[in-house]
């Protein structure tokens, strides 16, 4: 089993025990928590595929992709998601506006 697959699982079983420990828990049900387990997860791989991605590209093409930009929006969704996980709530919370252009 790869390391990358054994740091995820670990993660998503320490997520979980922390998240069934919450007080708050009750706010969201155990399913919808794993699902978000994975959103996270998936958002961490994306983040290392954008970081490859942006190791690759040529920065003297005429219109380069703005990955610092597509880097801040990811990390925002993860980080609300977390939030959300962390600290379940009714209320709306603010979060940063997501970069509508990619330049």
């Amino acid at each position: 089993m790869k390391l990358s697959r054994v740091l995820s699982l670990f993660l998503f079983l320490l997520s979980a025990a922390y998240s069934c420990l919450s007080a708050a828990s009750d706010t969201t049900t155990e399913a919808e928590q794993r699902y978000l387990i994975q959103v996270v997860n998936e958002l961490e791989q994306l983040s290392r595929l954008v970081g490859q991605a942006e190791t690759s590209s040529d920065n003297t093409v005429r219109k380069p992709f703005y990955y610092a930009g597509l880097k801040k929006d990811l990390a925002e969704i993860r980080r609300a998601v977390v939030q959300h996980l962390e600290a379940p709530s009714r209320t709306p919370r603010k979060i940063e506006p997501l970069r509508t252009s990619a330049r």
